[in-house]
């Protein structure tokens, strides 16, 4: 088992279970995200890879070793924090050697690591500078810096871009990833930002409320969404009720909606006659299609840059369709499509779908 495994985990304090029954298993050299919003337990399952918190029950491997009761200084890992936690006093590359010290390499050593991630992470020029000299982005990759060069099996980062404006996260968030496929690292990224996990990760764990909703690739949680939290919180997809009325094909089912009958196709059968269906803003075809046309009235209409979003109501909720192109405004009449491929049906059970 190599790469990083925890399994069964979970964590109460008093009488709140912070995590229930994690299952989290991390190949050799990927990248995957803790995703969820505040208070989900996204740090507090961090902490207990990196042995600052102990679980209260399960086990937690790194190359298939047990450490669960192995102190944080002895695991083979390093934490990337929100704050950077860069030494104040200390210059760029005494941050950057600083753990190296601690392990007691030896100088030769410790320049050689030193060559190689200063080179990789272009901080050259920022060697003589302290923390406070440099740019919120130039201050990241010095943190980053420190936790590669005591070349850890697991790198762990705990929301390490909420610091910085919205264009700098996305220019060093291609960084991090770049550099962590350059080195072949291990990495377990947290963060509540969707737009940053799907971007970044080969898979994603869906958290909320100390549980695990749903794992996969981020292509996964987009396209197929398994709950209603999932369906709103990666995407935030259009979610209705509806009644399962027959079975037209062998994966094709008819579906009554506010928004008439719809015909789904899904190789998962409902779970029941009432169910939650989920379908994308942007998943529609514009025009009459003879199967699930849907005729609406736009109400608002809002322009995005890239996309505009057209906003309809239907017995008293309001939906979206996303075009990149359209000259409708609100007050007219549209008509659009959505693909039997394109809607999901929903899961009321988080158990039945975590995996």
């Amino acid at each position: 088992m190599s790469g990083l495994a925890a399994k069964k985990i979970a964590v109460r304090f008093d009488a709140v279970d912070a995590l229930k029954n994690i299952d989290l298993e991390v190949p050799a050299g990927s990248f995957v995200t803790l995703l969820g919003p505040s208070g989900c337990g996204k740090t507090t399952l961090l902490n207990v890879i990196s042995g600052f918190l102990k679980p209260t029950d399960g086990r937690v491997y790194i190359d298939g070793i047990d450490v669960t009761d192995t102190p944080p200084e002895r695991r083979d890992t390093a934490l990337c924090f929100q704050s950077y936690a860069l030494f104040p006093h200390l210059s760029v590359e005494e941050n950057l050697v600083f753990g190296l010290r601690q392990r007691g390499m030896s100088g030769a050593d410790r320049a050689k690591r030193l060559r190689d991630v200063v080179g990789q992470l272009d901080l050259g020029d920022h060697l003589s500078k302290l923390p406070n000299q440099l740019s919120g982005g130039q201050q990241q990759r010095v943190s980053l810096g420190r936790a590669l060069t005591v070349r850890p099996s697991v790198i762990l980062f705990d929301e390490p871009l909420s610091n910085l404006d919205a264009k700098l996260r996305e220019t060093v968030r291609h960084e991090i990833r770049s550099i962590q496929q350059d080195f072949g690292l291990t990495a377990v990224y947290v963060t509540h930002d969707q737009n940053e996990a799907l971007a970044m990760s080969d898979k994603i764990f869906v958290l909320n409320k100390g549980q695990l909703e749903q794992a996969g690739t981020p292509q996964d949680l987009y396209h197929a969404p398994r709950t209603r939290f999932v369906a709103d919180f990666v995407g935030s997809a259009n979610v209705m009720q509806a009644r399962v009325v027959s079975r037209a094909q062998v994966d094709v089912w008819q579906v009554v909606t506010p928004l008439g009958p719809l015909m789904v196709r899904s190789d998962t059968p409902p779970e029941a006659d009432n169910v939650l269906i989920a379908w994308r803003a942007e998943a529609v075809i514009m025009g009459h299609d003879p199967v699930n046309a849907v005729t609406a009235k736009v109400v608002r209409r809002s322009f995005e840059g890239a996309y505009t979003d057209l906003f309809f109501d239907v017995e008293g909720k309001t939906f979206r369709v996303q075009q990149t192109e359209t000259n409708l405004v609100a007050g007219e009449d549209m008509t659009f499509s959505i693909l039997p491929d394109n809607i999901v049906f929903l899961s009321d059970s988080v158990s039945k779908v975590a995996s």
